[in-house]
């Protein structure tokens, strides 16, 4: 039973990845290059903090990387979006503590991407 459900989850992988859609960054064909977004994919950067589950309706597809101002995912998350060029994920500025993310015993700060400050 346990190898019907691995070749079951790969198959499912597999059809993900060739249909473009994606349930995390690293789902998408080039995580470094893509972000798995909402919306047919030109939604906001999607993310496990609010995927609801393993249903179609829930998965995002592969899209561009993170814009200006837009929500983005640190390396220390599960799921991240990586920034365009010439931005990178930073706190966001002024952002209320109330926009933070709490999962289990640990806080996520919202980040956004902004300019690189150099």
């Amino acid at each position: 039973m346990q190898n019907y459900l691995f070749f079951v989850a790969v198959l499912c992988t597999l059809a993900a990845i060739v249909t473009g859609t994606c349930e995390w960054s690293y789902s998408c064909e080039d995580y470094r290059t893509q972000c798995c977004r909402k919306n047919g994919g030109e939604g906001e950067p999607f993310s496990v903090y609010w995927y609801p589950g393993l249903t179609p309706e829930a998965l995002g597809e592969c899209g561009e990387l993170g814009k200006e101002n837009e929500i983005c995912f640190t390396g220390m998350s599960i799921d991240y979006c990586t920034c365009a060029e010439g931005l990178s994920c930073q706190p966001a500025p002024g952002s209320p503590p109330e926009s933070d993310v709490v999962i289990g015993f640990f806080t996520y700060v919202l980040h956004t991407c902004q300019p690189n400050t150099q």
